[in-house]
């Protein structure tokens, strides 16, 4: 089976000795949606930043597309092009003045021309009901905005891979929906979208598969409802369970659903089982 990204006894330390990630094997096909689950300090954002070539693994490959990551500049700047991170926390993306600037500055480096880049930064600002905002200070942005502005700047891009690390954080829950609903239109266009997550209700109801680390190894990864039926498993990884699950199963125990009926991923699904 050909994979878009994939990686093969991954492991990474920090420079201070602290190892992050033991023996990671993991592969995403083209078009799915992962999320890279588990508790703080298991090691996602380190994977994220080997994906994208940020971080070098001291041991194990990472492929795209089947080729391994060329780690010379040429090779990061082509990765970087097909495979974008949004990093957790915007301010950590962005630096320009404005908001247009700072969409702008991976085109301009890539060498697209000032009426290209404009031209690109208008259809995502329409995308992202950014247009209003592009002359705005950036120190005078929201949160939320602040999270659309740097999607801005990934999205851009045009990368085939996008990978999303806590992209809920701190956000209320308006923008938090407004970024999920953002992510779920992205899968739609046959991104391949990769994200980190504490919501297990989000999880359940995006995800095609999981991927689950505890303390920089894979202890799970599989179908998304074969995850959140395992107690055992979600104990082990200190992984909450979604309320669609916790009810479903109570429906199942009271005799109102059947037991293996199919798991449903959201309150809809759930309603048709119960009808």
């Amino acid at each position: 089976m050909d994979y878009i990204i994939n990686t093969k006894g991954l492991s990474y330390s920090y420079h201070n000795g602290q190892k992050a990630l033991f023996d990671v094997n993991i592969a995403i096909k083209p078009g799915e949606k992962t999320a890279v689950i588990g508790s703080n300090g298991s090691g996602k954002s380190t994977l994220f930043l080997c994906l994208n070539g940020i971080n070098k693994p001291q041991k194990g490959d990472v492929f795209f597309k089947g080729n391994k990551i060329d780690y010379s500049s040429k090779g990061l700047l082509n990765l970087r092009r097909s495979v974008g991170i949004v990093f957790q926390n915007p301010d950590d993306m962005i630096f320009s003045s404005s908001v247009r600037q700072d969409i702008a500055f991976g085109l301009l480096n890539m060498g697209f021309s000032n009426s290209q880049a404009e031209e690109k930064i208008k259809s995502i600002s329409k995308f992202l009901n950014l247009e209003g905002l592009l002359d705005k200070p950036v120190h005078e942005l929201s949160g939320g905005e602040k999270k659309r502005v740097s999607l801005a700047g990934v999205m851009v891009m045009e990368p085939e891979v996008i990978i999303l690390d806590e992209p809920g954080a701190y956000l209320d829950t308006l923008n938090a929906k407004t970024v999920y609903k953002i992510i779920d239109s992205l899968s739609q266009k046959g991104k391949t979208v990769i994200i980190s997550s504490h919501n297990m209700d989000f999880v359940l109801n995006w995800a095609d598969s999981v991927i689950v680390l505890k303390e920089g190894k894979v202890v799970f990864n599989g179908r998304t409802e074969d995850l959140f039926l395992n107690n055992e498993l979600l104990n082990f990884a200190v992984l909450d369970e979604p309320q669609i699950i916790k009810i479903y199963n109570m429906l199942i125990n009271k005799g109102v659903i059947e037991a293996g009926a199919p798991v449903p991923k959201n309150i809809t699904e759930l309603e048709m089982l119960i009808k």
